[in-house]
């Protein structure tokens, strides 16, 4: 499986972001604190609707949201499909 692309909205640290990762190589690089892991770990949100850093889903909206949303577009063997998830406190997953 493929990530086309990647979007964030109001996620952790990020108001507004997208990736579109090389389908080869792609290298996160910045400062400590910059974000980098709460990409990824948006990334597996969307795989697996939970993270591996916390179980409140209010830890995962940015300070001051009421929701976050996640959305990707990603190419497998049966084609293209786009995934998208929006957090909110207290909501069933």
């Amino acid at each position: 499986m493929i990530l086309r692309r990647v979007g964030l909205r109001a996620f952790r640290n990020y108001a507004e972001a997208s990736l579109e990762p090389s389908e080869r190589l792609t290298v996160l690089w910045g400062e400590n604190a910059q974000g980098k892991t709460n990409l990824l770990e948006a990334i597996y949100v969307l795989a697996t609707t939970q993270s591996f850093r916390t179980t409140r889903t209010s830890d995962l909206i940015a300070e001051g949201a009421s929701e976050a949303i996640l959305d990707a577009e990603i190419e497998g063997l049966a084609g293209s499909s786009r995934l998208r998830m929006t957090l909110r406190p207290g909501a069933k997953r």
